[in-house]
């Protein structure tokens, strides 16, 4: 029997972890994802681990205490920072129960997946995140596992296959469409440690204008120098919370610095480096 959320070592466990506990919540209900589960690095401690099923509630095991946390209990923190979620509907994921093969919208399983290792990321360290996605068949779940640095593990039914993080895809933080590592825009905030994704420049537009949604720097860019020294919109000094902007193009990497979001909106509007005078 789970000792219930008002059991004083449950009550400890929970704002130990409050930010997990909102963090796995607020993944789930924008996923739509059937289960969610949390292994968080804790370093020279054991994991905790968080299992949260369809509807808020939440299985939190901390210390080798398994602790039940209803749906409706408060906990004192907010969510983490997670990539753009852009749930498929189940009617969409269609797999082949003999084969274990899965048929998607285009960019759908880059998304799904770039969120799942969005959910890790967050915890740092070696943290292990897991979904579980419905499909048209619902005996047959899609599940995604991302570990920061490791292939993300897809399985459906028999099936298991790697998906290399490196190569995927990953969505524009604008609209969603699938951005190839050697192509598109990064936009780095070296000091606050996040980052956002585009297609396209345009996209920088509308992504600024609309409060620039960033999500959590992907550990293997973290305090990475990017050697700007000067603003590409007024010239001005860098200082350490500046933006950057990334064109990748192939096996090139072309940077550009800003003071802020603002001045790389103002940058972006009139054409970037391709703008007039």
């Amino acid at each position: 029997m789970l000792p219930g959320a008002d059991d004083p070592a449950a009550l400890k466990a929970i704002a130990r972890h409050a930010d997990a506990i909102a963090t796995v919540r607020d993944f789930a209900a924008r996923s739509d994802a059937l289960r969610v589960v949390l292994l968080v690095d804790l370093g020279d401690e054991s994991p905790a681990m968080l299992d949260a099923a369809r509807g808020g509630a939440i299985e939190l095991t901390d210390e080798g205490e398994a602790h039940a946390v209803p749906a409706e209990t408060p906990v004192p923190a907010s969510p983490r920072a997670l990539p753009d979620i852009r749930p498929a509907p189940s009617s969409a994921l269609r797999a082949d129960p003999a084969t274990g093969e899965l048929a998607a919208p285009i960019g759908a399983i880059a998304n799904l997946g770039h969120a799942v290792l969005g959910l890790a990321r967050a915890f740092g360290g070696r943290s292990v995140a897991t979904a579980e996605f419905a499909t048209h068949d619902p005996d047959l779940p899609m599940t995604i596992v991302a570990r920061e640095g490791e292939p993300l593990l897809l399985a459906v039914g028999d099936g298991r296959f790697e998906l290399p993080h490196r190569s995927m895809p990953e969505p524009c933080t604008w609209c969603g469409t699938a951005v190839e590592s050697w192509d598109g825009y990064r936009a780095y905030e070296p000091e606050g440690g996040r980052r956002a994704v585009f297609c396209r420049l345009e996209h920088v537009v509308p992504w600024a204008i609309r409060g620039a949604h960033w999500e959590p720097m992907p550990a293997a860019v973290e305090g990475v120098e990017d050697g700007l020294r000067e603003c590409a919109w007024c010239a001005a000094a860098l200082e350490g919370d500046h933006v950057a902007l990334v064109r990748a193009r192939g096996e090139h990497r072309i940077a550009d610095g800003f003071c802020g979001v603002g001045h790389l909106l103002e940058w972006a509007k009139a054409g970037g480096r391709w703008r007039a005078g």
